[in-house]
């Protein structure tokens, strides 16, 4: 078409991620666009020429679009997402995820699904997932029933649980993001690396696996879930080595009771949806509520607006269901309250923290006959915990500070389509 970049337009790719949410692919990268710009592209790839493509936009979404509009919509969107990335900024985390370091390169990570996909295959997952959940649930009981769970061990023993519990979430968190790369293999999508970062201060192992946006909700929750399902399957192994292990001894049996719980614990922290875990990506696409975090942060903004125009402004996004709203209206609620427990422990244990060295260094109380390392390896500890702290306050405080700038008008918003999310990430 004329004033049109065929080469450069035959390089994209719509994606309609659900009802009301679409995306465009081009050099392996995904972005959100709206449905009008969705359309027209759809129509454009299709070989409609503008007057039929106008005719299109003015019958079903009302819009009058002349031909210097249509070029500049069509031409600044080419612009933006086939200009070559700058290498530095082509090297820069996730906005969610630093530090990153790759450990299972595309290459190596393709190998390995290959030979993993027989599990997702719905016979075996069935028959897997039911057995993985009644030996998991059975064993959890009988350790509760027997009171195993709070058996008191010696010091050498916990010492091996502990270092054998680091060990072992690293691992089971390897193995939980392999699930996801393997889910995605399934349904055709090429993962692109497994590696390890930080999420605030927390570590975490992530999976990058952007193209999972191209497929329906149902198959990104399946994708979503993957991971905890390879847990499960880890928890057949840990049963079986428990079994054996009443025939070896009791040091044998409280290791593989830690990595029981340990285990546990990793699937129950995925499973939340207030973080940008497992839980979060079901949450988001079981309600088709994308950009989940960053509606919820500008919710409040988006009720005082509504209140200060006097039910003026509309409140609900166009297309948005009123289930979709209360939805959100809770998931604000719940991670709001999340956020303020959180940081009133965080708050609290600083400011204790604090009280607790003026007296270390004074020698007062209880503290006056400490030892020399005792009082090292306190200060190295608060240290640590200090600049954790300091940390996680920036890294929560960056994003509305910056919003704030960016309305009062200091700061300027880049426009165009919008970056979709590209990894999942689990603790380890």
């Amino acid at each position: 078409m004329e004033h049109i970049d065929e080469a450069r337009l035959s390089s994209l790719k719509v994606v309609q991620v659900s009802a009301d949410t679409f995306a465009l692919e081009c050099n392996d990268k995904l972005y959100y666009i709206g449905e009008v710009l969705f359309r027209i592209i759809e129509l454009l790839k299709a070989g409609k020429e503008f007057a039929e493509i106008q005719e299109y936009v003015a019958t079903k979404h009302r819009l009058v679009l002349s031909r210097e509009k249509f070029d500049e919509i069509i031409n600044s969107t080419l612009e933006k997402v086939l200009t070559p990335v700058p290498a530095a900024d082509a090297a820069k985390p996730q906005a969610y995820v630093y530090g990153q370091v790759t450990l299972i390169a595309e290459t190596k990570l393709a190998q390995l699904t290959r030979r993993l996909e027989f599990l997702f295959h719905k016979p075996v997952v069935v028959a897997l997932l039911a057995l993985s959940l009644l030996v998991s649930g059975g064993a959890l009981l009988a350790l509760h029933r027997t009171h195993l769970l709070f058996t008191t061990i010696s010091p050498t023993h916990s010492v091996a649980v502990v270092l054998g519990s680091y060990v072992f979430f690293a691992l089971v968190g390897l193995f939980h993001e392999l699930g996801h790369a393997t889910a995605a293999a399934r349904y055709k999508i090429t993962p692109k690396e497994v590696g390890f970062g930080f999420y605030l201060v927390l570590p975490v192992l992530y999976t990058d696996i952007s193209k999972v946006w191209m497929l329906d909700k149902h198959k990104r929750i399946l994708v979503n879930l993957a991971g905890i399902y390879f847990q499960l399957l880890v928890n057949l192994v840990l049963c079986s080595a428990y079994l054996i292990s009443l025939l070896w001894g009791h040091s044998a049996t409280y290791l593989i009771i830690s990595f029981l719980l340990a285990n546990a614990t990793l699937a129950l922290y995925s499973l939340n949806p207030f973080f940008r875990n497992d839980g979060y990506w079901v949450c988001s696409d079981y309600f088709s509520l994308p950009n989940l975090s960053a509606a919820a942060e500008t919710y409040p903004r988006k009720c005082w607006d509504y209140l200060r125009s006097k039910g003026q402004t509309a409140f609900r996004a166009p297309g948005a269901t009123l289930k979709n709203e209360l939805l959100l209206l809770g998931y604000t609620v719940g991670r709001m309250s999340l956020i303020s427990w959180l940081s009133y422990l965080g708050y609290s244990g600083f400011y204790h923290s604090v009280q607790e060295t003026i007296q270390r260094v004074n020698q007062e109380g209880r503290f006056a006959t400490e030892s020399a390392f005792e009082h090292v390896l306190y200060l190295l500890k608060v240290v640590l915990f200090c600049t954790l702290f300091i940390v996680l306050a920036y890294r929560s405080l960056k994003p509305p500070v910056l919003r704030l700038l960016t309305r009062l008008g200091w700061l300027t918003s880049a426009a165009g389509p919008e970056a979709v999310p590209a990894a999942m990430v689990a603790s380890s």
